[in-house]
C-alpha cells in the first residue's frame, strides 16, 4: 500500500518537474532583476540627457545667445567671445560686417585713451604704458591732446548723423548697455559711418 502511495506520488509530482520548477523560478527571479536594473539605468540615461537639454536651454537663453544662433559670416574665428559686450550683440543680432564691429571697438578705445590721458578712470584699455611715466610733462601734454583729437574727430562723425549719436555710442560700445530700440537705426549708421571715415571699410561697400 504504501509503495502504491509513492509510486502515485511520482507520477503525480515528478523530480524532473520539480526540479525544472525550480529552474524556472530561479531564472524568472534573475530576469526580473535585469530587468529592473536595465529599466533604472535607462531611466538615469533619460533624466541626465534632460539635465544636459536644460542646461543648454539655460545657455541658448543667456541675453547675449538669445537672438541669434550663428555668427555674421564674415566674422574671423573665435569671434564668439565679443558677445560678452553689447557691442558685439548689437552688431551679430543685426549681422553687421566685421568692420562695423571694428569701428565700434575704435571708438571704444579712443574713448578710454582720452580718459587714461586725462587721469580719468578708463576701466580696461588695450594699450601698453608706453613709458608714459618716464616722459616729460610736455610729452604728457601732446599725448593727451593727441587722445583727445582722435576721439573728437570720431565723435564729430557721429555728431553730424545726430547730436544725440556720441552718447549713444558711448553707452553702447564702452558702457556695455543695451541700445534703445528708438537708437538702433542711428547706432547703425553711426557703425557703418565710422567704418568708412575711419578706414575699416571701403566707400564702395555695403552695410551688410
Amino acid at each position: 500500500m504504501g509503495l502504491n502511495l509513492m509510486r502515485i506520488e511520482e507520477k503525480i509530482r515528478p523530480a524532473a518537474k520539480i526540479k525544472a520548477a525550480a529552474d524556472r523560478i530561479v531564472f524568472s527571479t534573475e530576469a526580473r532583476g535585469l530587468i529592473s536594473h536595465a529599466r533604472a539605468a535607462k531611466a538615469e540615461r533619460e533624466r541626465i540627457e534632460k539635465e544636459r537639454e536644460a542646461v543648454e536651454a539655460q545657455i541658448k537663453a543667456q541675453p547675449h545667445r538669445r537672438e541669434f544662433q550663428t555668427l555674421p559670416s564674415d566674422w574671423p574665428p573665435g569671434a564668439e567671445t565679443r558677445l560678452h559686450a553689447s557691442l558685439g550683440r548689437f552688431c551679430a543680432r543685426f549681422r553687421l560686417r566685421n568692420e562695423l564691429w571694428l569701428a565700434g571697438e575704435d571708438y571704444e578705445s579712443r574713448v578710454r585713451e582720452a580718459r587714461l590721458a586725462e587721469g580719468l578712470p578708463a576701466g580696461q584699455v588695450n594699450i601698453l604704458d608706453g613709458g608714459v611715466s618716464s616722459q616729460t610733462p610736455e610729452q604728457i601734454e601732446a599725448r593727451k591732446q593727441l587722445a583727445l583729437q582722435r576721439l573728437n574727430a570720431a565723435k564729430g562723425i557721429l555728431f553730424n548723423i545726430s547730436p544725440k549719436l556720441p552718447g549713444a555710442m558711448l553707452r553702447l560700445t564702452v558702457d556695455s548697455l543695451e541700445p534703445y530700440p528708438r537708437e538702433e537705426d542711428m547706432l547703425k549708421h553711426g557703425l557703418y559711418r565710422l567704418a568708412v571715415e575711419l578706414g575699416f571699410l571701403k566707400i564702395y561697400a555695403r552695410e551688410a
